[in-house]
């Protein structure tokens, strides 16, 4: 059934296709300060007011007053924070193919590529697959049918992929590196709880998008402050020893990268033992030799060592 409603999305649907390398950033002078022409990356999208988006409360000098809202994967939850059953008329049945081509997703996936997308994205959406205590391999299989569906990719593959670094540039292209396994794990939880748009680049710039739908140019100022206020997406996460600076005052094309470099595999004649890399989650280890996982899961799950939920 998911792989039919996935095809029946995708069917004809510009926005399934694999977008490579981010969209070309290009600043401009308007107004006396430099600004991003975002046109082309807003081509088509609205960010209307919603649950785990609302519109906040703003005092009279302007001060805008955050309201604690629900998290963005709570419709799919069938439990709530205290692990009680929710009434089953509030619970959504979670469709992967209809929530990648979600106008704020598509945001993301043109400033930043889906090569680091699909990453975060395959952890929100396999997190809540979790929580429905749904069978080990009947959640392996959904995943592995999402993966090959929307992504051409096999599962296998994936996973080898899984704690590699992803290339990534910065949202005005002018920097370029990785980053890693860890810094990408802290980017999906604050998506499962603010969603794609300001989990990733601030509540203050989705604010800003939803009050101006017409919105063509974005304050370089305002991004900047949005990328601090996510603290997950900065300049100093991306590794440095890989960074290429342009003009900021000329249009930067995106780049190509080149491969993070392959591990180091043991000769064919050694006689020592296979090195074997422990990932955080019970009953699980990855054997780096054969680049396959062996546990109960297809990836590695979303916990860390200390039993927390992520």
């Amino acid at each position: 059934m998911l792989v039919d409603t996935i095809r029946d999305i995708s069917a004809g649907n510009q926005r399934f296709e694999w977008i490579a390398q981010p969209y070309p950033k290009n600043l401009v002078w308007h107004d006396g300060e430099l600004k991003l022409n975002a046109g082309e990356i807003l081509d088509g999208l609205r960010f209307d007011f919603t649950y785990y988006a609302p519109r906040p409360n703003q005092d009279w000098d302007g001060t805008i007053r955050w309201k604690h809202v629900e998290p963005y994967n709570s419709i799919y939850m069938r439990k709530d924070v205290v692990g009680k059953l929710k009434d089953p008329n509030t619970v959504f049945m979670m469709n992967p193919g209809q929530i990648w081509v979600e106008d704020r997703w598509v945001f993301v996936r043109r400033m930043f590529g889906d090569e680091l997308v699909s990453k975060i994205f395959y952890r929100v959406i396999s997190w809540v697959w979790k929580q429905s205590e749904m069978h080990s391999f009947a959640r392996k299989q959904l995943q592995d049918n999402m993966l090959w569906e929307m992504f051409r990719q096999q599962g296998s593959k994936f996973c080898r992929d899984y704690q590699n670094r992803v290339p990534v540039q910065s949202w005005d292209n002018k920097k370029k590196g990785y980053l890693t396994y860890n810094k990408i794990h802290q980017i999906a939880q604050r998506v499962a709880l603010f969603g794609p748009l300001a989990g990733i680049m601030g509540r203050n710039l989705e604010h800003e998008l939803q009050l101006n739908p017409m919105l063509v140019v974005i304050s370089t100022s305002l991004m900047e402050r949005a990328m601090k206020e996510t603290n997950v997406l900065k300049d100093s996460d991306i590794e440095k020893d890989s960074w290429s600076y342009w003009d900021t005052h000329q249009s930067v094309e995106p780049v190509t990268f080149n491969e993070p470099p392959e591990p180091r595999r043991e000769s064919a004649s050694s006689t020592q033992a296979p090195a074997l890399v422990l990932i955080p989650g019970p009953r699980y280890t990855y054997h780096r030799e054969r680049g396959r996982s062996r546990g109960q899961s297809s990836c590695p799950p979303s916990t860390n060592s200390s039993g927390s939920r992520w």
